[in-house]
């Protein structure tokens, strides 16, 4: 190729990119960028055109104008011009966000090239593509009369098109926007200390949800916005809108509420009220403890709550990149200036603690579907997608080989145990994602990565098995969304304990090259706990919780927890059992184990010791009261069989043989076997609960087990610091009773 001048060779690249010759523009033909018709007028305009040309135009087709264009200018100048490595550059740049770089961002932090991105994809969207012209005319006719699936895909493109327009232009937060307000808040000593002592003392109802309220501390409520005014990034509301279909069309405007009153815009963006109220608090940066996130709505891959939790989520990442973008920016436009706060130790932000690789795999595909940068068009809007279903779906082979006794005594079990384990349960797993303009990065480099999704459990493995300094991608964590609290309760709950309160956000023990100059002041303060914001998502709130969720959630913003009031699951059950209710004195909540265990030994164990009876379940809420009474019955010489979450499978097959067929009176059954076996025993005729559940619906189902008698008996003993798990059996107004009357002993029936 001969040596031209940058000038004519973009003036004829872009000729080229639209299917335009110079002999076109000689004889002023008005359609010579248009579409050609006929084969013939290709052949005719092909003709015209030399073999170098040729190889020009179908590198425009298959490549793009602009790299054309520099691969022609480079080639030209063949080393001989100054501009030689300007123009390589520019390539080797072209080249390098096709593979997939992070899109204008580096671990530091994102970089500012997104105008020289839009001009170029501008210039390359422009490519001759020529169409066949019968296929053309079946898209005509198939577009003829368009479905309403076609006319929302078009408005959803219509409108993610405009968003992102609206997104390349500098972020600037403005002086309401939550996320500038939280974060550039100075707290004083003082300040600190009244965030630390705060008490959850208001109360706030949400319209029409009437078996449950929101406790908060006593600073302002979040003001009633639509998600127009709640500061939400465009191409993510477009998305979000997109998913919901509560945009397409004008559907929804002006819905009637279940009050048949015509709703308000924030209505407009939510499926209930409470799913409003929940994004109000979460996007005023409040801590939030929320308390009807069930096991069937967490196992599944949408849900509302998990939903505006991760719109949540997403629009403080990428208003975080947004920020350090903006500020690089107009920190090379003017180098001498006083760097910005804008930044951590390192560039993770959010952690997910999740239980199991499944649910873990329902949340990373539903963040997946939120993310902007995620489109159907691109193939490779998500990276190492197909490791992800190797390494967190259940494998369809070793399903396939799975004995057919065992598939159908899974179908036996409750749906909620089905749709738990029903997946990839392994419990030890962590990885970093990141996110781009154009991608979703899986199994990137934890310090690369903008939000973590690990267990518990792998995170305490790392910290045992590493070196110093091994969690420091968790020094600058700014949102923890733990979820499916219920089930790392009975996992391991310490384990959760030790991540929240000793491992995040602890002073890193390296650099990892961060620039000290950017990082927020309260991070070097040792003050980022009253900047992070706890998330939690349960079923069901305990003793443990709750201690966690004072202990762990500091946030200035404020704290929030959603109280359900329990109904029971006495009507469940089914048999006409007596159920005997027994409460026993106890003065102090550090007394309550041993009260509880000599009431045990001087009321009821030698009348269990000397029956004749057989069948008689024991029912223990934790671990620490089964080995206890393990020990005293062993000593006791009692005719037991033990069953426990550590117990082997020979011992469990064997024990509930020997219990079935009255070879063994007495059995000691654990929550957390149960919890993760599920066993339908059978044999009971009396059921004795040592200590109520934490799942109010495991009583239900262990008293739907007895059997072979008229009357069958139910024992129970609580004492008043059983207040929560008494509420989830027989109701908020029933406990109340339990716990007030004077009398110590009731029956249902």
């Amino acid at each position: 190729m001969d040596v031209v001048d940058g000038h004519h060779m973009r003036e004829r690249t872009k000729e080229m990119a639209h299917g335009t010759s110079h002999r076109d523009r000689f004889e002023g033909r008005s359609d010579a960028g248009g579409l050609w018709t006929t084969r013939r007028r290709r052949r005719r305009n092909n003709a015209g055109l030399d073999g170098e040309e040729r190889r020009v135009r179908r590198l425009v087709k298959e490549e793009g104008a602009y790299d054309v264009l520099l691969r022609s200018f480079v080639d030209g100048l063949g080393g001989e011009s100054g501009d030689d490595g300007l123009a390589r550059e520019a390539l080797q740049r072209r080249k390098r966000e096709e593979e997939g770089d992070s899109g204008g961002e580096t671990e530091d932090g994102p970089t500012q090239d997104g105008d020289r991105r839009n001009a170029e994809g501008a210039l390359s969207s422009g490519g001759g593509t020529e169409l066949d012209p019968q296929s053309l005319a079946k898209e005509e006719e198939t577009n003829t009369n368009p479905s309403e699936d076609d006319e929302i895909e078009a408005t959803t493109d219509q409108d993610e098109a405009g968003s992102a327009r609206l997104d390349e232009e500098e972020f600037s937060p403005g002086q309401d926007d939550p996320f500038r307000t939280h974060l550039e808040r100075e707290l004083d000593s003082e300040a600190m200390k009244s965030v630390e002592e705060r008490k959850m003392t208001t109360y706030t109802d949400v319209i029409g949800e009437e078996n449950g309220m929101w406790q908060e501390t006593s600073e302002d409520h979040p003001p009633f916005v639509s998600l127009d005014e709640a500061s939400i990034r465009p191409r993510l509301l477009s998305r979000w809108r997109s998913l919901c279909r509560l945009v397409i069309r004008g559907e929804t405007r002006g819905k009637n509420d279940h009050t048949g009153n015509q709703t308000s815009p924030a209505d407009q963006d939510f499926e209930s009220s409470f799913q409003k109220s929940v994004f109000q608090r979460l996007n005023s940066y409040r801590d939030v403890l929320v308390t009807n996130h069930t096991l069937e709505q967490s196992t599944k891959q949408s849900n509302p709550t998990r939903d505006v939790c991760l719109l949540h989520v997403l629009n403080h990442i990428l208003k975080t990149s947004d920020y350090i973008r903006k500020n690089n920016k107009l920190m090379e436009e003017d180098p001498k200036q006083e760097p910005p706060r804008d930044q951590g130790f390192t560039r993770p932000k959010v952690l997910f603690l999740v239980p199991l690789r499944h649910t873990a795999l329902a949340l990373i595909n539903r963040m997946m579907e939120l993310a902007p940068s995620v489109t159907q068009k691109r193939h490779d809007s998500v990276v190492n997608r197909d490791k992800l279903a190797r390494e967190y779906a259940l494998d369809p082979d070793q399903e396939e080989l799975e004995p057919a006794r065992v598939k159908e005594a899974r179908k036996a079990k409750p749906i909620e145990y089905q749709q738990l384990f029903g997946g990839n349960s392994d419990d030890a797993f962590r990885m970093g994602i990141k996110f781009t303009k154009k991608s979703v990065k899986l199994f990137v480099d934890f310090y690369a990565a903008d939000a973590i999704v690990a267990s518990p459990l792998s995170l305490i493995t790392q910290r045992a098995e590493g070196k110093p300094g091994v969690m420091d991608y968790l020094s600058s964590i700014e949102m923890v969304v733990v979820d499916q609290a219920d089930v790392l309760f009975m996992q391991n709950w310490q384990h959760t304990e030790t991540v929240l309160l000793n491992i995040v956000n602890k002073l890193p023990a390296e650099q990892h090259g961060a620039d000290f100059t950017r990082i927020r002041n309260w991070y070097l303060n040792s003050q980022s706990c009253h900047y992070r914001q706890l998330v939690m998502l349960t079923s069901f709130t305990n003793a443990e919780m709750n201690a966690l969720f004072s202990h762990a959630a500091h946030s200035h913003a404020g704290r929030s927890k959603w109280k359900v009031k329990a109904v029971g699951v006495l009507s469940r059950v089914i048999p006409r059992a007596q159920q005997v209710y027994e409460r026993f004195p106890c003065p102090s909540i550090q007394s309550m184990d041993d009260k509880r265990f000599e009431y045990f030994c001087k009321e009821h164990w030698p009348s269990l010791k000397s029956t004749v009876k057989s069948g008689v379940l024991i029912f223990v809420r934790t671990y620490f009261e089964f080995v206890r009474l393990r020990n005293f019955m062993r000593s006791e010489a009692a005719s037991l069989v033990l069953l426990s979450e550590y117990s082997k499978r020979s011992d469990i097959s064997r024990g509930r043989s020997n219990f079935f067929h009255g070879n063994k009176n007495l059995m000691l059954y654990s929550e957390r076997a149960h919890f993760y076996y599920r066993f339908t025993l059978r044999g009971v005729h009396e059921v004795f609960f040592y200590s109520l559940p934490e799942q109010g619906h495991y009583y239900a189902e262990l008293l739907n087990m007895m059997e072979g008698t008229d009357a069958p008996l139910c024992t129970v003993l609580y004492c008043k610091y059983d207040k929560l798990q008494l509420e989830r059996v027989v109701g908020k107004k029933r406990a109340q009773r339990l716990l007030q009357a004077e009398s110590s002993t009731f029956m249902f029936q």
